[in-house]
């Protein structure tokens, strides 16, 4: 595991791996097993604190059973074609984003919320470069965060949307992140329309840059591109 800083000033790193291996509830990192606690949209590494999500070549994928087959929702669905409470653009726009796009933008809502005493810490990006089956079948790019454990914070009232949005923070389209909390803290970031930080267009963009530099040219500072 290699850690880099993605941009100094707000202390954000990024600790990559060269290949993970998924298997079941298990997954191969360095030749080390870690037990691994899956939901429809990531899977999190309990003792490292590490949430990835699934992908199909590098990009966004779900295994809830309401999710679209990709190849139908592509090829076939018009953009307004119903799926429950969403639409067929919702699910075409999350299931073509990059890992490396919701991991950002889930590192600037996450870190907005932890600085509001809504959510855990989120400061560090984790990157799988090639994540695989056990059996050797490609997923692509992994990029997924280290971020705190909501269950060892202490307990407080739960969070109302309200703070949610005062904290400069969208809630999904279905209100998972009100509903389904820990400890009282949102956790819950990721949907078909997910959780996303308000008015934070450059803020994501600088921080996707300084990530990719990161990632894509280990000679170059993630800060000054030199």
């Amino acid at each position: 595991m290699k850690e880099q800083s993605v941009a100094r000033h707000t202390g954000i790193t990024c600790k990559t791996y060269e290949e993970g291996r998924l298997f079941l509830n298990w997954i191969l990192l360095e030749g080390k097993l870690f037990r691994v606690h899956r939901g429809t949209w990531n899977f999190y590494v309990p003792s490292l604190n590490y949430k990835f999500p699934y992908v199909v070549n590098g990009k966004i994928n779900c295994l809830h059973r309401s999710a679209p087959d990709r190849n139908e929702l592509f090829a076939q669905l018009p953009d307004d074609q119903p799926l429950g409470p969403y639409t067929a653009l919702d699910w075409k726009k999350a299931l073509s984003k990059t890992s490396r796009q919701r991991a950002v933008e889930n590192v600037v809502a996450g870190q907005r919320l932890h600085q509001a005493n809504l959510g855990p810490r989120f400061n560090c990006f984790a990157a799988i470069r090639c994540l695989k089956s056990f059996w050797g079948h490609e997923y692509g790019e992994c990029i997924g965060v280290e971020c705190g454990n909501a269950f060892a914070l202490p307990p407080k009232p739960k969070t109302r949307e309200e703070e949610i949005l005062e904290a400069g923070v969208l809630p999904d389209k279905i209100k998972s992140c009100v509903r389904q909390q820990i400890n009282g803290y949102v956790t819950d970031l990721n949907s078909v329309v997910g959780v996303m930080p308000r008015n934070a267009d450059n803020e994501i963009e600088d921080l996707l840059r300084a990530l990719t530099r990161v990632l894509d040219g280990d000679h170059l500072d993630a800060e000054t591109g030199k």
